[in-house]
């Protein structure tokens, strides 16, 4: 049985671990972050960003797609932050 891009994370019940959460490759999550998978391995070796919560099955590491959702809301500026001065429509 191969296990390429994802195959294993079919075997869990619906693509889903314990919390209801789907299970990412690196690179699936290199994507959604638009970021390379090696800056992926960096942050996991050094625990840079330990709110995506890698999740380790064998030798195999995915991320849960809740965590990866939770670090963008967190990682991401608003004009508030910012400064800005956007005008609701």
């Amino acid at each position: 049985m191969s296990y390429c891009s994802g195959e294993v994370i079919m075997h869990f019940k619906n693509n889903e671990v314990e919390g209801g959460s789907m299970l990412l490759t690196p690179k699936e999550t290199s994507q959604i972050l638009r970021v390379k998978v090696n800056t992926l391995a960096k942050w996991r070796c050094h625990n840079s960003h330990p709110e995506l919560e890698p999740v380790k099955i064998g030798s195999r590491c995915f991320y849960k797609y809740a965590s990866v959702l939770s670090f963008i809301k967190q990682n991401t500026a608003n004009d508030d932050q910012q400064g800005g001065n956007s005008e609701k429509l």
